[in-house]
């Protein structure tokens, strides 16, 4: 979202957590986890190809005047071309089942990403540096 730092401010004070990044479809669609998924579909060899359909569904959706890190709004491009380029079946019938049951499994605590929002999530506090960024 677009918080400004005040309302983060202020929910830090209520005791709410606001993540870094815009939503969470960003890190679930993180690099890091298309990488996993071409390894685990035994497809390694069309991460870089997977990486630009991404980034083409990103710069599609800031076409339709949405904002160039809403992975929200760009998910339904980036699912169908994951699901297409990797051959992928019973992944889920749309962005959030996809998400959900297929890609938030892969990211284990060994990534970055995990280790990313494990400490936006449990960290000490919500500042600047531990979460609760501006998202926009």
């Amino acid at each position: 979202d677009d918080r400004s730092s005040q309302e983060v401010a202020d929910l830090a004070k209520a005791g709410i957590k606001v993540l870094k990044r815009r939503n969470l479809e960003s890190y679930v669609l993180d690099d890091a986890v298309i990488k996993k998924l071409c390894d685990k579909v035994g497809k390694p060899e069309e991460y870089a190809a997977c990486i630009q359909e991404k980034q083409k569904a990103l710069t599609d959706s800031v076409s339709r005047g949405n904002a160039p890190d809403d992975f929200k709004k760009a998910s339904s491009g980036i699912y169908l071309s994951l699901k297409r380029r990797l051959s992928l079946t019973q992944c889920g019938n749309n962005p959030d089942p996809f998400m959900r049951d297929t890609l938030a499994p892969l990211i284990t605590s060994d990534m970055g990403v995990y280790k990313e929002l494990e400490e936006e999530i449990f960290g000490d506090d919500n500042d600047e540096n531990n979460g609760g960024t501006t998202n926009g």
